[in-house]
């Protein structure tokens, strides 16, 4: 003990580490959190890429290019377009709940069951056997073309 009464950790501690050398690199950090040391690695990374590159650089490098199009900008008109149409018709659909139940009968619309719709066929028959009508109608056209051909 010192001569307040405290007790001599610090002292021991020190010749531990002196001692030990990589033994304080084992442990885990305290104070950071994981994704603020994910960031540093990350920043650590982008830095060593950079300093890889040449130091002349021109308007063309295709880094800066990407860097300076992901920059958002206030009042930009088309920022909403440039992010694509698709982007945003796959963030409205994944809000929307999906058909859970099991597969339903093809429409002729393609539709698949979801929050609108929920697969039942409500119909009186007639699409279905207007489509085998249509259906028959073709094949026999293509068995008939197919015998007429056969002996060629």
């Amino acid at each position: 003990r010192d001569r307040r009464g405290r007790k001599l950790d610090y002292l021991t501690e020190m010749m531990k580490s002196q001692e030990g050398g990589g033994a304080r690199d084992s442990r885990p950090e305290w104070g950071k959190g994981i994704k603020q040391q994910r960031e540093e690695e990350a920043r650590k990374e982008y830095e060593r890429r950079e300093a890889a590159k040449p130091f002349a650089r021109y308007a063309d490098d295709p880094d800066r290019d990407a860097r300076l199009r992901d920059r958002d900008r206030w009042g930009d008109p088309l920022a909403g377009r440039l992010q694509g149409e698709a982007a945003a018709k796959a963030a409205r659909e994944a809000l929307r709940p999906r058909y859970k139940g099991p597969a339903p009968a093809p429409n002729r619309f393609g539709i698949a069951p979801g929050h609108r719709w929920d697969g039942v066929d409500r119909s009186n028959g007639f699409e279905a056997e207007f489509f085998k009508m249509v259906n028959r109608a073709a094949a026999r056209q293509d068995e008939a073309y197919a015998m007429s051909v056969q002996d060629m």
